[in-house]
């Protein structure tokens, strides 16, 4: 007996609708890039010049700009914390993201 597996099963259909998702998906990039495109227009940028004029000018020898000294220097390791109370103040994102 013959063993039959997804692309025995899906090959024609896919045979019979290739072009059409292949052109599908070039008319979606098409209107992709057209708006991409038609964003760029509406973009005023400065000189180089200007810009540079314009940056941030910031006085690091003043009081106010001096880092400030940690409160506790060195490693502070917490023991005695319940999971459920730490859980609300975790960041996961950065656990989930997908490089790309």
């Amino acid at each position: 007996m013959k063993a039959w597996c997804c692309s025995n099963i899906a090959e024609p259909y896919v045979l019979l609708h290739l072009q059409e998702f292949i052109d599908e998906i070039k008319e979606q990039y098409a209107e992709l890039r057209d708006e991409f495109y038609a964003g760029l227009e509406d973009r005023r940028y400065l000189s180089l010049e200007d810009a540079q004029a314009k940056a941030l000018k910031v006085d690091w020898t003043a009081p106010e700009n001096a880092p400030v000294a940690p409160a506790r220097p060195g490693v502070t390791v917490y023991e005695s914390y319940d999971i459920e109370d730490v859980l609300p103040y975790i960041d996961w994102n950065p656990f989930f993201q997908v490089g790309g």
